[in-house]
């Protein structure tokens, strides 16, 4: 009876402790760092979005590596990033995607992080075969404040010679 009655205790301190984590903004980012790290590419792009609507200030310890990752995730084969006015960058979610998987319309990072925008962005750009560098990618990441350098150096440390 002992037992069965710690085993309870245990659960219950268990869940109790589990639970703060859980509202926990700090923990919750934690957690995230941590899934986005995953092998498992679909656990780790869900995580890399669960932190960009975190948003900052909370998720300003781990932004640098959470943009290299999701840079890296989405770099085109021959692709490099760049910086760029976001002037020249443009993303309407009310137009219809004219690819036929519907990139744009289904993509939540990029629309999150397209509202955040504000005169620069680093952006993913791929080599078109002969006819020079296509638009940039469906993301723009906001390069608008002090975080932009340790940003830009995570991204050069991720990605090499294909980074500003």
């Amino acid at each position: 009876m002992k037992g069965l009655l710690a085993l309870v205790l245990l659960g219950l301190l268990v869940l109790g402790a589990g639970s703060l984590l859980a509202v926990s903004p700090r923990a919750r980012v934690r957690w995230y760092a941590w899934r986005m790290r995953s092998s498992d590419p679909a656990a780790a792009a869900g995580a890399r979005l669960k932190l960009f609507e975190l948003d900052r200030p909370a998720i300003d310890d781990v932004l640098p590596e959470l943009v290299a990752r999701e840079l890296a995730a989405r770099m085109p084969l021959g692709g490099r990033v760049a910086v760029t006015a976001v002037g020249s960058w443009t993303y309407s979610p009310g137009i219809e995607d004219p690819s036929p998987s519907g990139v744009v319309a289904k993509d939540p990072t990029a629309q999150l992080l397209a509202k955040r925008l504000r005169s620069r962005a680093l952006v993913t750009v791929s080599a078109d075969r002969g006819f020079g560098w296509t638009d940039p990618s469906l993301i723009a990441i906001p390069l608008d404040d002090d975080l932009a350098p340790k940003i830009l150096a995570a991204v050069r440390a991720e990605l090499g010679a294909r980074a500003p």
